[in-house]
């Protein structure tokens, strides 16, 4: 996982064409809400579907009109909190435009999204379909990166410092559920180097 994500909602839920489109937005909010408090509370095999209708004050058959299963609506929690982080880095850390910063490293830091990401990693190494859904998230994940760093399909040095920087990524947001960063001016700083040499090809003595 990494703080660049997509729109969730166009994911794989099962929401068909509906005259009150704002409601269905709004349930959907509701839904995504009350799974990630659900999710958080319980862990992802102990959390039930039921628990998290009643959390969203909606019908349990409900759901399935927005997600055809637990793992879906998962995945769905999982990135859209990470594309709130991939929209703010993406218009100021990495673009250099002036939007406060500190809310980019929040958003990455954020306890709820590691807790989250911890949470379904361990619970994909016993369920495969869990598993594969990671595996389409992965893939999604790396189309993105490669439409907006422009990197060359054969461009097998591109790729692999992408893969680095996701690591990057992803560590730093585990590690700061156990111990929070005291300078994150300089972290911000050396995140914005780690961009320009892993994702941007500088030259290697940059």
């Amino acid at each position: 996982f990494s703080f660049h994500s997509w729109d969730c909602r166009h994911g794989e839920g099962r929401m068909t064409t509906h005259r009150y489109p704002r409601r269905m937005e709004i349930k959907r909010h509701r839904l995504l809400e009350a799974a990630q408090e659900i999710f958080l509370e319980k862990g992802f095999h102990a959390a039930s579907m039921s628990d998290i209708a009643k959390k969203a004050e909606v019908s349990p058959p409900h759901i399935y009109n927005f997600y055809k299963n637990k793992a879906d609506l998962a995945m769905a929690v999982q990135e859209r909190m990470n594309q709130e982080i991939f929209d703010t880095l993406k218009n100021s850390m990495f673009e250099e435009r002036s939007v406060d910063k500190d809310k980019c490293l929040d958003n990455l830091l954020k306890p709820e999204r590691a807790a989250l990401m911890l949470t379904l990693i361990t619970e994909a190494t016993r369920d495969t379909k869990l598993m594969e859904h990671f595996r389409k998230h992965q893939k999604k994940f790396r189309e993105l990166l490669y439409e907006y760093y422009h990197v060359d399909p054969n461009d097998e040095e591109h790729k692999v410092r992408l893969e680095l920087l996701n690591a990057l990524d992803a560590g730093l947001a585990v590690r700061s559920l156990f111990s929070p960063y005291e300078n994150k001016e300089l972290l911000k700083e050396l995140l914005g180097k780690a961009d320009s040499f892993l994702a941007r090809k500088y030259p290697v003595d940059y």
